[in-house]
């Protein structure tokens, strides 16, 4: 197969973004199903999210106690609340309340504001939070499509498949290993989110740092990216991951 076969880089990364736009859009729909089906207690991210929020005149006692818990060993109350529900195209995706609190210390009072997450009934509840499997989750699609089908939703839509390089399917196994370079950034970020609760338990102070300036995140999850970008711009003929794994993308 000749090298004019080979799709240009430009096609490819616009078939990444189509990919990527797709698959957020499904997964806030997803989302929004978990959401409803566990009646609030399950939630995810959702796709360019609306917030209708209105004021509420009162808040059940168990809102208030969980407000209220925040701030251990000061003398606080409630002094309003706002009640709030998050949108996707206009589907509930979330539901929270934000409380304002005046908090006594010493003789000086000041105020502070909570966000707590309530269930579809308006009750706590410490909601199951799965936006972290976002990337893991993409990444398993991407390579199933390529390496079953021979496509994803973007390439389709700009005429692009992924074969192996002697012909016919690429396969899961190397798909999956091409997908896990590619999008090599996406993972490390969902790993640091899942490691950093483990990470604050044994050294709370590195945590504090790392939250607070986001080094860390930024130096790991983006020099993967630019990795990545360069291992398929310094492709010759084929990016180094394509030819890692025996993949080669061509036009349809």
């Amino acid at each position: 197969m000749s090298d004019m076969a080979r799709a240009p880089v430009w096609r490819r990364l616009a078939a990444a973004a189509i990919d990527g736009v797709f698959f957020v859009l499904a997964a806030s729909l997803v989302s929004v199903a978990l959401y409803t089906a566990t009646g609030g207690k399950v939630r995810a991210f959702v796709f360019q999210p609306i917030d209708r929020c209105e004021a509420s005149s009162a808040v059940s006692p168990a809102v208030a106690r969980a407000a209220l818990s925040v701030i251990p060993g000061h003398s606080a109350r409630v002094v309003s609340a706002t009640a709030c529900r998050r949108l996707f195209l206009g589907l509930e995706s979330a539901r929270f309340v934000s409380i304002t609190l005046e908090v006594q210390q010493g003789e000086t009072i000041v105020g502070a504001a909570v966000l707590q997450p309530v269930d579809r009934a308006g009750e706590p509840v410490r909601a199951l939070s799965l936006g972290w499997a976002y990337p893991l989750v993409f990444v398993l699609c991407m390579a199933a499509g390529e390496g079953l089908l021979g496509g994803t939703p973007g390439k389709a839509a700009l005429a692009l498949r992924v074969v192996a390089e002697g012909g016919g399917r690429l396969g899961l196994a190397r798909a999956l290993a091409r997908n896990a370079v590619v999008y090599s950034w996406l993972l490390a970020g969902a790993l640091l989110v899942l490691g950093l609760p483990h990470l604050g338990r044994t050294a709370p102070g590195v945590v504090a740092f790392v939250r607070e300036v986001r080094i860390a995140e930024l130096a790991v999850v983006g020099g993967l990216a630019l990795l990545a970008l360069g291992l398929l711009l310094a492709g010759r003929p084929d990016p180094a991951y394509d030819r890692w794994t025996g993949a080669r993308v061509t036009p349809t």
